[in-house]
C-alpha cells in the first residue's frame, strides 16, 4: 500500500479521536437555536475473491451539517466531503403550525426503507445493507407529517411528493412523472416498533427505450429501473438492543415478465458495558438480494467498541458475500467520530 495513504489514515484517525461527543450549540435562548455538527468516518478495508485480493485505506464519509429551529419550524442542511469533493446532502425546511402537524419541503433522503430513516451515525454496521441498491436516492420533495398518541403508542404517519433524480427524468417522455409516498410507523413504549411504506411513480410512461449508452439502440433500459417499492419492518430498539428486520419488495408493473426485485435482511446488536464509558456491542446480520436476476446473500459479523456513545466508535466488521456462485470476503476496520 502507498505510504502516503497509511500516513493519511492514521493521521485522520488520531484528529477523530480528540473530536467533542455531541453537537455545537452556537446560539440558544427561549425562541431559537442555532447547532452545527459533523461526522467522519475513515478505516481500513480487505477485499478478497476469486480475482484476487484488494486492501486500501478508506474515507467513507466526512459530513457537515447546520441547523436553525424556533416554535415554527426548523431549516437544516448538509454536506460531505470525500477525496477532495463536496457536494450537498440535504437542504430543506419544515414548518410546525401545529404540535401534530409538520411540513417539510426540500431535497432529502426518500422515505421508504426503514434503515434509511437511521442516521449513518447509529447504524450498527461499517456499511448498511443491502437495501440501498434499491432504494438509495435523496430527491426534490415535499411532505405532510404527523403523530398521533395511540394510548402508550405513537403513529407517526408522512404523505408526500417527489421528482424523479435527474437522470430518470431525462429518459422519461417528456420529463413528464412524480413519485407519491406513504410511510406508517407504530412505536410503542418499550420500544418496539412497526413500520410499512409505498413509495411509486405515477403519472408517466415507464415502458422501455433506447438505452443512450447505445448507440444501435439495441439495449432497452426503463427510465425509472423501480418505479415501485413496497416495505416492510420490525424494529426494537432500546439503550442495549438494536434488533431490526425488513423486507423490501420492488415489483414492474411495465413488464410482466421481469422478474420481481427484493431484499431483506435482520439484524442484532447487543451492547453491553466494558470499562467507564466503553461499551462492547457485538452483533450480526444476514441479508438478501434478488435484483434483475442476480441474488446476493451476505453475512455480516462484527464486535463495535463504543468509546464515547454513538459519537466516537471503533468498527471492525467482517462480510461474507455469496452472489453468483463467487464467494467474496471483505474486512473492515473504521473509525467513526462526530461531534
Amino acid at each position: 500500500m502507498n505510504s502516503k495513504w497509511i500516513a493519511l489514515f492514521f493521521a485522520i484517525a488520531l484528529s477523530l479521536t480528540s473530536l467533542p461527543a455531541s453537537a455545537f450549540t452556537l446560539v440558544e435562548d427561549d425562541d431559537f437555536k442555532l447547532s452545527m455538527g459533523g461526522m467522519a468516518r475513515v478505516g481500513w478495508v480487505l477485499e478478497s475473491d476469486s480475482e484476487g485480493r484488494n486492501q486500501e485505506a478508506f474515507v467513507q464519509f466526512a459530513r457537515l451539517y447546520g441547523s436553525m429551529e424556533n416554535a415554527w419550524g426548523k431549516g437544516y442542511v448538509s454536506g460531505e466531503g470525500a477525496s477532495g469533493n463536496f457536494r450537498l446532502l440535504d437542504a430543506y425546511v419544515e414548518l410546525r403550525p401545529s404540535q401534530r402537524l409538520h411540513l417539510r419541503a426540500g431535497i432529502y433522503r426518500r422515505p421508504t426503507a426503514l434503515e434509511f430513516a437511521v442516521s449513518a451515525s447509529k447504524i450498527p454496521f461499517a456499511q448498511r445493507s443491502m437495501l440501498r441498491a434499491l432504494t438509495r436516492a435523496r430527491l426534490p420533495g415535499a411532505e405532510v407529517i404527523s403523530t398521533l398518541p395511540l394510548g402508550t403508542a405513537a403513529l407517526n404517519l408522512r404523505l408526500g411528493w417527489f421528482m424523479p433524480e435527474a437522470t430518470e427524468r431525462a429518459l422519461l417522455p417528456g420529463g413528464d412523472g412524480n413519485y407519491i409516498s406513504a410511510r406508517a410507523n407504530l412505536g410503542f413504549e418499550k420500544g418496539f416498533g412497526i413500520h410499512l411504506a409505498y413509495f411509486g411513480l405515477v403519472l408517466a410512461d415507464n415502458a422501455r427505450i433506447a438505452s443512450p449508452d447505445d448507440p444501435t439502440g439495441a439495449t432497452l433500459v426503463q427510465p425509472a429501473p423501480h418505479p415501485h417499492t413496497l416495505d416492510f419492518g420490525l424494529h426494537y430498539w432500546t439503550d442495549t438492543w438494536n434488533v431490526q428486520g425488513e423486507v423490501l419488495l420492488s415489483p414492474n408493473d411495465q413488464d410482466a415478465s421481469e422478474e420481481l426485485n427484493w431484499g431483506a435482511y435482520v439484524h442484532g446488536q447487543y451492547r453491553l458495558p466494558v470499562f467507564n464509558d466503553m461499551e462492547l456491542g457485538p452483533g450480526a446480520r444476514y441479508g438478501i438480494l434478488n435484483n434483475r436476476g442476480v441474488m446476493t446473500q451476505r453475512v455480516t459479523l462484527g464486535a463495535t467498541l463504543f468509546l464515547d456513545g454513538h459519537a466516537l466508535k471503533f468498527i471492525p466488521n467482517y462480510d461474507l458475500t455469496f452472489a453468483a456462485g463467487e464467494v467474496g470476503h471483505t474486512g473492515w476496520l473504521a473509525l467513526h467520530a462526530g461531534f
